[in-house]
C-alpha cells in the first residue's frame, strides 16, 4: 500500500494530525511514521502530534519507544491518542498521554483557517501549515499561498497555490477565477491552462484529486454533485 494513504499527515491547532491504518505492522510502524515525517520538511520541527491509531493495540513499551524516537529525531511529543482499543489508551494514561475514541467527524478535527485580507503581489507567499488558507482578494503572477488543508481565493489566483501540503490528498483549491501558473495537491502537481482553455476560468471552479490527477471543475456543479451524494445517503432533508 502506498505509504502516503497508510500514513497520514495533516494540519490541525498546535501541530500535527497523524492518522496510521492498520496495514502497517507494528514492527515497522516507528520506521514507517518516521519517513513519513522527514518527507514533510524541517519547518515541522518540534511541533505536538495528535496520533490516530484505529484498532491497533500498543503497550506503554511500545509507545514509549515511539514518544523517545520522535523526539530524537523531530523535538516532537505525541499530545494526544487516539484509537479504540483499551489497551492502548491505558498505556497513553501510563505514560499521561491524553487519549479519546477514535474520531468519527473526517478530516482535520482542529483545523485553523487563516485569512488574508489583501492581494497577494509578486514575491509574497503566504501559508498556513496547521489548516486551510482564504485569500481576500487575487493571487498575483509571481506569488504563491500553501495550506495544509484548503486553499480559498476570493478573486483571481494567477500564481501558484499548493493544498493538502502535509499529504491531505481530500484538500481542494477553490478560486472565483481559476488562472494558476500551477496547481499542487498533496504532492501532485498541474500546470496552467493553454491560453484557448483560459476562458474557462472566469466562473468559481475547484481544483481537487480523482484517481491520482489535479481536475478542475465547475464549483456549482461540484457543490451540487455533493449535494445528490449526500442526499442519496440521507445526509440532507428534502
Amino acid at each position: 500500500m502506498n505509504s502516503r494513504k497508510s500514513i497520514l499527515v495533516r494540519g490541525c491547532t498546535g501541530g500535527l494530525f497523524i492518522t496510521v491504518d492498520d496495514s502497517i505492522g507494528s514492527e515497522e510502524l516507528n520506521d514507517r511514521v518516521m519517513e513519513r515525517i522527514r518527507r514533510v520538511g524541517p519547518e515541522i520541527r518540534g511541533e505536538s502530534i495528535i496520533l490516530e491509531v484505529d484498532k491497533r493495540a500498543m503497550d506503554s513499551d511500545a509507545l514509549q519507544s515511539f514518544q523517545m524516537r520522535l523526539n530524537q529525531e523531530f523535538g516532537m511529543s505525541v499530545q494526544q491518542l487516539i484509537a479504540k482499543s483499551d489497551e492502548t489508551r491505558e498505556a497513553a494514561k501510563e505514560l499521561r498521554i491524553r487519549s479519546a475514541p477514535v474520531f468519527t467527524t473526517g478530516r482535520d478535527p482542529q483545523a485553523d483557517t487563516v485569512s488574508v485580507p489583501y492581494t497577494l503581489r509578486s514575491g509574497e507567499f503566504k501559508r498556513n501549515p496547521r489548516g486551510n488558507i482564504l485569500i481576500l482578494g487575487d493571487v498575483n503572477p509571481g506569488a504563491e499561498v500553501s495550506a495544509s488543508g484548503d486553499v480559498i481565493v476570493m478573486g483571481t489566483l494567477w500564481g501558484v497555490a499548493t493544498a493538502g501540503a502535509l499529504g491531505d490528498e481530500t484538500a481542494v483549491v477553490i478560486s472565483l477565477n481559476m488562472q494558476a501558473t500551477q496547481l499542487r495537491i498533496a504532492g501532485h502537481y498541474a500546470y496552467a491552462r493553454s491560453p484557448k482553455n483560459s476562458e474557462r476560468g472566469l466562473h468559481p471552479e475547484v481544483a481537487l484529486l480523482e484517481n491520482g490527477e489535479i481536475v478542475v471543475r465547475n464549483f456549482i456543479e461540484f457543490n451540487l454533485l455533493e449535494r445528490e451524494v449526500k442526499k442519496s445517503w440521507g445526509g440532507l432533508s428534502s
